[in-house]
């Protein structure tokens, strides 16, 4: 068996592809990758020159403001490679294509991701309160706000991955 590179985890990891990293995939996602650098480079650099001359005359609505448009303008960005990514079939999860480790992971990664993003919200949640952390962290509210986060994206992440599997 081959072991694969950190570039290819790395690929990966970043567009969501389970099992093989096959020729195809790679193609589609040098494409994509290349595709949307070249726009959003391109874009931003543009960006730059009317940046520079309204923050001059409006510094205060350009401290908002750009900052804004360059969020935005990335979530586009990601929003097209996620497209992108799933219309060319790259995302796709073919389960005999997985070993038994992967499928068993596949299996449990709504659980695993709830899991995980319940702990963040039970640390991060008293972050927003007057009251100190300590005392914040074990109120009956933030214990049932971050179980109830964490239920809604683990529910929300099992199904994202079931629609993702291949069911032919």
């Amino acid at each position: 068996m081959i072991k694969e590179n950190m570039t290819d985890k790395i690929i990966k990891r970043f567009y969501s592809i389970t099992g093989p990293l096959d020729e195809y995939k790679r193609q589609e996602v040098d494409k994509i990758g290349n595709l949307s650098f070249i726009g959003l480079s391109s874009i931003l650099l543009l960006a730059n020159l009317p940046a520079y001359y309204f923050g001059l005359k409006y510094p205060e609505l350009m401290s908002w403001a750009y900052p804004l448009f360059v969020t935005i303008t990335i979530l586009v960005a990601f929003f097209w490679v996620m497209t992108k990514s799933r219309a060319a079939q790259v995302t796709s999860i073919d389960l005999e294509e997985l070993d038994e480790k992967d499928q068993r992971q596949v299996q449990h990664m709504g659980l695993k991701t709830g899991l995980i993003f319940t702990c963040f919200m039970w640390l991060f949640l008293p972050y927003g309160s007057d009251q100190a952390y300590l005392t914040e962290l074990f109120s009956l509210k933030v214990i049932i706000g971050a179980i109830i986060a964490g239920l809604l994206f683990g529910i929300s992440v099992h199904f994202l991955v079931k629609s993702r599997q291949n069911t032919d």
